[in-house]
């Protein structure tokens, strides 16, 4: 037996597990929604929920994009800032985990 030697396959960890997860079963998704829904006047910046979330920005640009794919949020982008707005889907997903 070679100790130099392994039998593990290579393995890409720059991928989170919680990334390959359906929006609507990642858990950040409800905490991002319930935020967004709960803000008073209903609308949020990108930043107000990285500090939040305590996620980093690039992460949570990249789940957003997929929740709004997923129809649970309206990304509203001008210049430099991003609205978040929660849609009908996305109230509807926190309502029914009440």
């Amino acid at each position: 037996m070679n100790a130099d030697k392994t039998t593990r396959s290579q393995s890409d960890n720059s991928v989170s597990r919680t990334e390959s997860l359906a929006p609507k079963r990642d858990p950040r998704t409800r905490r991002i929604i319930e935020h967004v829904v709960n803000v008073p006047g209903s609308a949020t910046t990108l930043r107000d929920l990285a500090v939040h979330s305590g996620e980093p920005l690039r992460d949570l640009q990249r789940h957003l994009s997929r929740l709004e794919e997923a129809g649970y949020v309206e990304l509203i982008i001008d210049n430099d800032s991003c609205i978040v707005l929660p849609t009908l889907e996305g109230e509807q997903l926190v309502q029914g985990g009440r």
